[in-house]
């Protein structure tokens, strides 16, 4: 699929050997591609990893919640969370899981800011926390956090079984993001933000 030609990855300087590996099939990388590609600035996505032994841990899939976003920032919905977490308790699935964060830069650099730092930090005690930067020209770096240390991940997309999803992920973005954008008051002229979700005019 297009999408994959674009697949370009990044060194992080926090390199071990030998580095953790991160497997993404096709269906939560093209979601994570066309979330990336839709939103106007950054936007957080949670998701499933399995520890298939060996350093080897595969993202089984990734989900969109409802959230705020700008050119440089994303901020989950506190309540939009809880409920996600309820959810999967009450089908019977284990939160504990959900280790897995992947954020865009939009049409920036991949790199971790210090935000970046302290929330893998902040989730990293217990298990193994992996996240991912990525931006529109399909840039990606990845790390593992786990206990205070912190390292690289080697990326391993698997192009296989990803099925169309475009439409589907833009519908998606548009529901559940509110970016934020510049406003005007036409009485003082002076530059302020406000939140909207994108299909709003």
């Amino acid at each position: 699929m297009d999408f994959f030609k674009s697949l370009k990855l990044k060194e992080d300087e926090r390199e071990v050997e030998p580095a953790p590996i991160l497997r993404i099939n096709g269906k939560p990388y093209a979601k994570m591609y066309h979330y990336c590609q839709a939103a106007p600035g950054e936007v957080s996505v949670l998701g499933r990893i399995r520890s298939d032994g060996d350093n080897v841990y595969t993202v089984l899939d990734v989900e969109l919640l409802e959230q705020e976003c700008s050119a440089a920032s994303t901020d989950m919905d506190e309540q939009a969370l809880t409920d996600f977490v309820f959810k999967i308790a009450k089908r019977g699935g284990n939160p504990s899981e959900y280790n897995f964060w992947f954020h865009t830069h939009g049409h920036g650099g991949v790199f971790w800011s210090g935000v970046d730092d302290d929330n893998c930090e902040r989730h990293s005690q217990k298990t193994p926390y992996f996240a991912l930067v990525m931006n529109k020209c399909g840039e990606m770096v990845a790390r593992r956090d786990f206990q205070g240390e912190t390292c690289c991940a080697k990326v391993v997309v698997v192009p296989t079984g990803a099925p169309s999803l475009m439409k589907e992920c833009y519908s998606e973005v548009r529901k559940k993001v509110r970016a934020i954008i510049p406003a005007f008051k036409e009485d003082e002229g002076n530059g302020f933000y406000k939140a909207r979700r994108l299909n709003q005019e």
